[in-house]
């Protein structure tokens, strides 16, 4: 829970400490609450916090790409991307290649492997609203149904999102390393990330017994659990990095190609869940009163990291094609009809699929009226 959720559950902590002095000097003059009153209705607000879990599958490694032979004579791969992967594994091969023929080091590539074989979701803190209707079944006991709405917005992680940028920045070093060795003019890369967090939220409906542990003039203090199911609503948030490289090739042929990759955190649409809690009423009069509440929920980690590649080469029929002298070699082409390198269809997998528990932890603070 970060420091910034601790502050605001402290904040409905001393809202509630408040409202009970205010009314403890009144506590005499109150009549006891109705004992005929068996229902009860109530609005919420307050805090909550959740977290994803971070075990998981790893989605076995893709297949290295389709092979075929450059125009210089030597075997390359069809990569949706430089970005992970063959791709990655390819282009290193080709830079570690050209290192040892000029003897310059040269920067290399930094994979997305690592990061999109983990966990990458983190699901950020905000506010929890809602209804909670109940019913006495006993002196102690009673059961009540809850419909709880808590904007806690699922996002990437921060590892995550360094490891992005980081991948970035390497792309535009990496190719303006290599292609600096090419006789091409007016050479120009550049790589950008772009995060879309989008709106998403989620709702709670439960059922739970809540059994009365004590009692003390108006205050009563309480246990409760039960489940019910949780509903995830809202845009998946992603990742997009669009890394793109054009130059002239010995001044002349032009040739542009961009690598598009989207990540995107996804999550089954509904969930059951568990959940336990405490917490303490108050009565303010014979039919209406205060209540604290603390929950704790868990529902299964399902969220899944999907990956798509989809490069788009710029070709014409007067276009040329830049092979390396290298083994294995990399082609770039803008000719119709000769493939480059960066060249396997447009593809979407998933990388990684959660597993263990998730956990949502609300605290809130409510006016109850019996019925």
């Amino acid at each position: 829970m970060t420091h910034v959720m601790a502050r605001r559950i402290a904040f409905v902590s001393a809202v509630c400490g408040l409202v009970l002095v205010g009314t403890a000097g009144q506590a005499g003059a109150q009549p006891a609450a109705g004992s005929g009153s068996r229902w009860t209705i109530e609005v919420f607000g307050g805090v909550a916090a959740g977290s994803e879990g971070t075990s998981g599958s790893v989605a076995p490694a893709r297949p290295a790409g389709a092979p075929f032979t450059t125009e210089a004579g030597r075997p390359s791969r069809q990569v949706p991307s430089w970005f992970f992967g063959d791709g990655a594994l390819l282009l290193n091969q080709v830079i570690e290649q050209f290192e040892g023929i000029s003897g310059a080091s040269l920067p290399r590539m930094v994979s997305l492997d690592a990061a999109l074989g983990r966990s990458a979701a983190t699901r950020a803190g905000g506010a929890a609203f809602g209804v909670r209707l109940g019913r006495a079944i006993g002196d102690r006991l009673a059961v009540d149904v809850s419909v709880e709405r808590s904007l806690t917005s699922l996002g990437f992680t921060d590892e995550v999102s360094a490891a992005l940028d980081a991948s970035s920045d390497a792309f535009e070093a990496a190719f303006n390393g290599l292609l600096a060795t090419a006789p091409v003019t007016m050479l120009a890369v550049n790589s950008q990330v772009t995060r879309d967090d989008r709106s998403s939220s989620q709702t709670r409906i439960d059922a739970s017994v809540r059994w009365t542990v004590a009692r003390r003039g108006r205050l009563e203090a309480y246990l409760r659990g039960g489940g019910g199911v949780v509903l995830n609503s809202g845009d998946a948030p992603r990742a997009v990095i669009n890394g793109n490289y054009s130059f002239r090739l010995f001044g002349f042929f032009a040739m542009q190609e961009t690598d598009r990759v989207v990540i995107e955190l996804t999550q089954p649409k509904s969930a059951a869940m568990g959940a336990v809690g405490a917490g303490f009423t108050y009565d303010l009069s014979a039919s209406t009163g205060v209540r604290v509440d603390a929950r704790l929920s868990l529902s299964r980690n399902a969220t899944t990291v999907m990956v798509s590649g989809s490069p788009s080469i710029t070709t014409q029929a007067s276009g040329d094609v830049l092979p390396s002298a290298t083994t294995p070699g990399i082609q770039f082409s803008s000719r119709a009809g000769v493939l480059s390198s960066l060249s396997a269809p447009a593809t979407t997998w998933t990388t990684f699929s959660g597993s263990g528990l998730s956990r949502h932890v609300a605290v809130s603070i409510g006016l109850f009226r019996r019925f």
